[in-house]
């Protein structure tokens, strides 16, 4: 297995000190993620797995049903989204299509239907990168799938973003599959929601960043109204792709 270049912040924990749901950043970095302050090392006893945890269970909503739209340019994609302990799952029409993320104790699992069929199969890995429905987002952006990654920087940062205290969470993939080899996540400390992610390709540079431009609640927990999603040229501060994501409060 191919081993990913990672950026400064993510090879050396000690010099990093420097957090979707939304720091001053190395270069190429600082030109795609905007700094709002320096980052500090976590204070306290917190761990990596513990703030990721927090991410997590602030997801899980149970029952929970929602619509929603993918916008790029001027083409919109209408979407239901299904949110419970073990799934979260996008159903589109024109075609049909369902993309569900199934999480049990042992990680997750891509699956999805095909057009003309009603059977769950697992997405290849081939497709993770895949554009939805032509959009900036690929199956990777919309399932969260690096949330179940089992590798993380073992100190977490924090960073204030937007006014909101946030902890820094670097994940790398397991294996060599879809175009992140690691994901930096910013959460917010209070609700363990995310306010964003910034994705870097296997040589270590940033290719896209997913913002939270609005939050809500439901059923009791925080989660994204809506979010922006920038692609960059890899390692630069080019734009190549913007789209939105937007849900609608039940």
């Amino acid at each position: 297995m191919r081993t990913a270049t990672l950026p400064p912040a993510a090879r050396s924990v000690p010099a990093v000190l420097l957090a979707c749901g939304l720091t001053v950043m190395p270069a190429p970095m600082a030109t795609v993620v905007r700094a709002q302050e320096t980052p500090q090392a976590v204070s306290g006893e917190i761990t990596a797995d513990q703030i990721i945890k927090k991410v997590q269970e602030s997801r899980a909503l149970r029952d929970a049903v929602l619509q929603g739209e993918l916008t790029k340019d001027s083409k919109t994609v209408p979407f239901t989204l299904t949110l419970k302990a073990d799934l979260i799952s996008f159903q589109f029409t024109n075609p049909p299509q369902t993309i569900s993320l199934n999480i049990n104790e042992k990680g997750s699992q891509l699956t999805e239907t095909t057009p003309g069929s009603r059977k769950l199969v697992p997405v290849p890995d081939k497709r993770y990168s895949e554009s939805i429905r032509g959009t900036d987002l690929t199956y990777d952006d919309i399932t969260s799938r690096y949330l179940y990654w089992p590798r993380r920087i073992k100190q977490p940062l924090e960073e204030t973003v937007k006014t909101r205290k946030c902890y820094v969470v670097d994940l790398y993939s397991p294996r060599k599959i879809g175009d992140y080899g690691l994901v930096r996540i910013y959460a917010e400390k209070e609700s363990g929601a995310l306010l964003k992610v910034v994705c870097y390709d296997w040589e270590g540079k940033p290719i896209k960043e997913c913002a939270v431009t609005a939050g809500m609640k439901v059923n009791g927990s925080t989660m994204l109204k809506s979010m922006d999603v920038t692609r960059y040229e890899p390692g630069g501060k080019k734009v190549i792709g913007e789209s939105t994501l937007e849900l609608k409060k039940p």
